[in-house]
């Protein structure tokens, strides 16, 4: 049988847990931010808006931005970095645009998945939670 929806919805949005796989922040997509995100990024790098936005962002025309991507042919997020240990993050974590914040919760790409580590975990132990359950 299958889990419900809002079964899952529950779980992400009361366990998720960030393995640090990196894969919500690479391949194809772009990261839109406005103004009060433009600044909480520029402020946590000590940089003005202006040059920030100059090295790191996209204008658009509805006056927000798109993040810039790495020059990397995976087109990972300008900010996406690994650590010596392998583990991926956000440059500016503490201070990063909503809609990566909002990851899982409130979207996610159709392969998400399959890609996030962190959403394999998750689903696994809901599979084994749900089939327990079953065998009560």
């Amino acid at each position: 049988m299958p889990i419900p929806e809002e079964t899952i919805q529950d779980a992400i949005e009361r366990e998720f847990q960030c393995n640090r796989c990196g894969h919500c922040c690479k391949g194809d997509g772009v990261v839109d931010f406005g103004a009060r995100e433009a600044d909480r990024m520029a402020d946590f790098l000590d940089m003005p808006r202006k040059k920030f936005l100059k090295q790191y962002a996209i204008a658009m025309r509805s006056g927000r931005w798109h993040l810039k991507d790495q020059n990397n042919e995976e087109q990972w997020c300008i900010f996406l970095q690994q650590d010596a240990h392998g583990l991926y993050g956000c440059r500016v974590n503490p201070a990063k645009p909503d809609q990566c914040a909002s990851f899982p919760a409130k979207w996610r790409n159709p392969d998400s998945f399959i890609t996030c580590s962190g959403l394999r975990t998750l689903m696994r132990s809901l599979r084994e939670r749900e089939g327990a359950k079953t065998d009560s």
